[in-house]
């Protein structure tokens, strides 16, 4: 979990809530990921807000925001600009994935895949 953390950079953490939101991206992908039951994660977005609402005061936007999207990746900005970053929407995270999947189409045997939510999100999650 402190990878993400380390790799942040003050461009990606202006306000505190940002660094909620980093720590609930880290620590669901850390965790959370490796769960396979849904009573599970359940359990664990529970404990999470609790532990968050009790460090924090008026956190109840962020983490409302942070069930949508809360992502974050070194590509967020694109393949060309590394740096561990929020993904600001699934639309461009599909838009980022598309070009690398056509970039890598380019030079190895075709890939013909389907990125949906859940694909995006585990693509972004990978180190």
């Amino acid at each position: 979990m402190a990878g993400g953390l380390l790799f942040s950079t003050p461009e990606c953490l202006k306000q505190p809530q940002d660094l909620v939101k980093l720590y609930l991206h880290e620590s669901s992908r850390v965790y959370r990921d490796r769960m396979v039951e849904e009573v599970d994660w359940e359990t664990f977005d529970k404990i999470q807000r609790e532990m968050v609402k009790k460090c924090y005061d008026d956190i109840e936007d962020t983490l409302e925001q942070a069930k949508h999207m809360n992502i974050y990746c070194h590509f967020a900005k694109g393949l060309g600009e590394p740096g561990y970053r929020p993904v600001p929407s699934w639309e461009e995270l599909n838009q980022i994935l598309v070009e690398a999947l056509d970039s890598y189409n380019e030079v190895n045997a075709a890939m013909d895949l389907v990125l949906f939510e859940d694909a995006m999100s585990h693509v972004s999650h990978q180190r």
